[in-house]
């Protein structure tokens, strides 16, 4: 009797878990195949140039190679060890990396749309989830971007800072909170907005409970658990006798990076263009509604400071204006950039049919529990509405994934030479090298730290690179009047014996063979 028992309630618990996760799963699976469909790799020809560099530096990775050593690239190294696992997965295709993709979309979806149906409801949970496809598609371009991949960690931030401040911040949790911004720190830097909205919400919650005292010990456990993942990879750095490069690489170039950028002329772009992108949809009008109801909302309630709702809102109301400033502060509009706001966007989005109904219900007692539904299924209604425009450029979208110019250049490349041959590119057209298969002469993959720093000695590295290993083609993607003709060079030719030896061999050893879509392709002679 006593183990029916048991049985019946153990499949009552299991109904209840199905019943819990069933509908969140559905819409993080439809939501995440809506978003990453123009991207799979049945579609999308190449990737581009950012993603194209993570797929080399990953695909040399699982070749033995080291980044930062064997390929150059400035963005923290999380990215690489998760491209090199998709690759590992599909060898001979890109959809490891889409699987690989789809698995973080979809759980950062399912994610932020549990921590609102939790606190606030359905409806508010499903305008969260439209507005977030809606802003991951906005901004997802052809994928695999440092950003996407640290969502996830931000909207756990979130819904753990709710579990974590019903059990009084239990230092695990804490430390496990600190441990996903590690994580994310790792894949990008800039995503750290919401562990320091968390941080101040930490001092908030303790100054009002006269807790002060154990503030301390908070912020060591966050702290502690943020390092653990740049201590794991500064101690792998170390063992490949890479660490200098990884600094030099992942954090230093990123200072002067970011410091060539300073200045209200800089900034103003960036927020131009940040409002054009993050209109569409309506994403921006609705986080930013739902910021000032939230706004309004708190202050009404302030005397409930403690509620798990308020939480969520106060933690949101945080955030947003500080991922706004990490967006700034970058000085440059790249669109991938705009990922980093979307879970705080899409919560606050969500908040409105929530916030809404209850603020209107507290200025009229008329307005019941139905009205209050029916105010909520407006929003949602009102947010899908927006998202008709954004069906068009889904088709364009679609069908420009379809195609590129680089095509005709990877089937050259990989019927002129071999998987011994080493094959230059002259540009940031490294999905090149990863799509042939073909590895750089020399560790700068593409060329942009040489033109930003203009150090002799890395123009220098790269010369006796190129000269040491003799690339069977060169590609110049530009389509220059010759194999030399780039500044980088030029500027240093009258200072340098090896950059004016390496133009000379350049010049001598080279003819061009073939004008691809504008690329000038170079064959050693």
């Amino acid at each position: 009797m006593t183990d029916l028992v048991a049985l019946k309630t153990a499949a009552e618990k299991a109904k209840d878990f199905f019943k819990r996760i069933s509908i969140p799963a559905i819409v993080a699976f439809v939501a995440t195949l809506i978003v990453l469909l123009p991207d799979d790799p049945n579609n999308m020809v190449l990737s581009s140039r950012d993603p194209g560099a993570f797929l080399y530096v990953g695909w040399r990775l699982l070749n033995g190679g080291v980044p930062y050593v064997d390929a150059w690239d400035h963005k923290p190294p999380l990215v690489y060890f998760v491209d090199a696992l998709g690759i590992w997965l599909s060898p001979a295709s890109l959809w490891g990396v889409w699987i690989l993709q789809f698995l973080f979309i979809g759980l950062t979806i399912f994610v932020v749309y549990k921590t609102l149906e939790q606190t606030l409801g359905v409806l508010p949970a499903l305008t969260g989830a439209v507005l977030l496809v809606s802003g991951l598609f906005t901004v997802i371009e052809q994928g695999n971007d440092t950003e996407e991949y640290a969502l996830i960690f931000q909207a756990l931030c979130f819904l753990g800072v709710l579990y974590a401040r019903q059990k009084d911040y239990p230092l695990k949790l804490t430390f496990l909170l600190g441990l996903a911004g590690g994580l994310a720190f790792n894949f990008k830097q800039t995503t750290i907005g919401v562990w320091c909205a968390f941080g101040v919400l930490l001092l908030l919650d303790r100054f009002f409970q006269k807790k002060l005292s154990l503030l301390w010990k908070d912020y060591v456990a966050l702290l502690a658990g943020w390092l653990v993942p740049s201590l794991i990879l500064a101690l792998y750095f170390f063992a490949r006798h890479a660490l200098g490069d990884f600094w030099d690489q992942a954090y230093a170039y990123n200072f002067i990076y970011v410091g060539k950028q300073s200045g209200l002329r800089h900034f103003l772009p960036v927020i131009y263009k940040g409002i054009y992108f993050l209109t569409r949809g309506g994403l921006l009008y609705f986080s930013i509604t739902g910021w000032v109801l939230a706004l309004i909302f708190i202050w009404i309630q302030r005397k409930n400071y403690g509620t798990s709702a308020n939480a969520l809102i106060i933690l949101a109301l945080i955030d947003f204006p500080l991922e706004l400033v990490f967006l700034v502060v970058s000085g440059r509009s790249i669109l991938h950039y705009y990922f980093t706001p979307l879970p705080v966007m899409a919560i606050l989005g969500g908040m409105i049919a929530f916030t809404l109904p209850e603020l209107i219900r507290k200025a009229s007692s008329i307005i019941t529990q139905p009205v209050g539904i029916a105010l909520a299924v407006l929003t949602l209604t009102l947010v899908i509405l927006f998202q008709l425009p954004q069906v068009q450029i889904y088709k364009a979208n679609f069908l420009a994934n379809a195609t590129s110019p680089f095509t005709p250049i990877v089937q050259y490349i990989t019927a002129h030479t071999t998987k011994q041959d080493t094959v230059l590119v002259v540009g940031a057209e490294s999905e090149i090298n990863f799509l042939s298969q073909r590895v750089s002469p020399t560790r700068y993959v593409y060329q942009y730290p040489l033109q930003l720093l203009g150090r002799r000695t890395m123009v220098e590295e790269y010369i006796q690179q190129i000269m040491k290993n003799r690339p069977k083609l060169i590609i110049d993607t530009d389509g220059g009047n010759g194999p030399d003709n780039s500044l980088y060079l030029t500027r240093l030719v009258n200072k340098s014996a090896i950059v004016k030896n390496g133009m000379e061999f350049l010049t001598t050893e080279y003819s061009a063979v073939a004008t691809l879509n504008g690329c000038v392709i170079y064959q050693l002679k």
